[in-house]
């Protein structure tokens, strides 16, 4: 057998001839190559590569987790894959259908049957977790300023609860979920801000403040969760109306999930709010605060005082550590290192 090539430039294409040639035969072979773009190949690689940026992959205990990078934002064109793997359970978001214009999940327990659990009204999923007792919970956005969850029973196949949050946060042990009230999603001229304890180890009445307070007619009501801060003087349809609080810093769990802290900014002081989570199913958050007072206001003389005069906030046993930044008129601002012991934290009166 015997090859002959000849390699032909013309224009932007190149064309290679090959002569194969075997015993008495002869076979003409040509390749084409054009270095053209073409628009709508260049495009889908594009999007493919952006849909794989949006996605991070961790390993929490046991499980692989693929869900959307926190840093990406709102594109639901460009939803990655987002699922979560362990020993038992395999859940995988399966692609959007423009049919129905809903999610799916696809849920199977090792080698049994395959479940398909539909999410309706959602535009975008981030975040698959495995929650006690063979549930997960499911984080993802409704448009660009209202997120959603929904709490699934794996075994059932089946969602069970779900609703309207902003700025989630789920516990380690992925039994709690803290978040912000939803209504009014982002709306400028709404200032003040109360945050709610979702227990996934509860029902939905009794994840309602209706069922603890023995008021019938706010059991089974739209919202979810136990509002934790600021404090309800009475169960009522909204928000504490009295509450100013503008802002907030980030939520900061204990490694065993039994408590949370994060700083409040309000009338000029800083105070660290502390919750601390129900251990059985049949007791209720605990909500306590320690106010910034006096020598350790780090607001005194500023003009304006917020959550980025919280530097950081972080648990070193039964302490809580923060470094705080206050303002120095003689120069660079000041960095005050404080060390609260829980026990200082008092009870929130309503």
């Amino acid at each position: 057998m015997k090859l002959h090539t000849t390699l032909i430039s013309s224009g932007k294409v190149l064309k290679l001839i090959c002569l194969v040639v075997i015993g008495s035969h002869a076979f003409l072979s040509a390749y084409t190559q054009s270095d053209t773009v073409d628009p709508a190949l260049e495009a889908k690689k594009a999007q493919k590569a952006n849909i794989e940026i949006r996605s991070v992959v961790t390993h929490i205990e046991a499980a692989e987790v693929r869900s959307v990078s926190p840093s990406s934002g709102f594109y639901p064109s460009l939803q990655p894959e987002v699922y979560w793997h362990d020993a038992d359970w395999n859940i995988d978001l399966l692609p959007f259908s423009p049919s129905d214009h809903t999610y799916s999940l696809s849920i199977s327990y090792k080698s049994e049957k395959t479940q398909i659990v539909r999410l309706d009204n959602y535009a975008q999923i981030d975040s698959i977790s495995r929650a006690p007792n063979d549930k997960a919970i499911i984080v993802g956005d409704y448009n660009g300023m209202t997120q959603m969850f929904s709490v699934v029973d794996l075994k059932l196949g089946k969602e069970i609860d779900g609703g309207f949050i902003y700025d989630p946060s789920i516990s380690p042990d992925r039994r709690f979920i803290l978040y912000e009230n939803w209504y009014p999603p982002h709306s400028d001229g709404f200032n003040e801000k109360s945050f709610t304890v979702y227990d996934t180890m509860k029902t939905h009445e009794e994840n309602t403040c209706g069922y603890w307070d023995n008021t019938p007619r706010h059991i089974g009501r739209s919202d979810e969760g136990v509002q934790v801060y600021p404090l309800l003087a009475v169960c009522t349809d909204g928000e504490d109306e009295n509450d100013n609080n503008k802002s907030v810093s980030g939520f900061i769990w204990s490694a065993d999930s039994r408590k949370v802290v994060f700083a409040d900014v309000r009338d000029g002081y800083i105070s660290l709010i502390l919750v601390t989570m129900p251990i059985g199913i049949t007791d209720r958050p605990q909500t306590t605060i320690y106010r910034l007072v006096g020598a350790e206001n780090v607001c005194t003389g500023a003009a304006n005082c917020d959550y980025n005069n919280v530097r950081s906030i972080t648990w070193d046993g039964q302490s809580v550590d923060a470094v705080l930044i206050q303002k120095n008129p003689g120069g660079a601002p000041i960095e005050r290192d404080m060390s609260i012991p829980v026990s200082k934290f008092v009870p929130i009166s309503k």
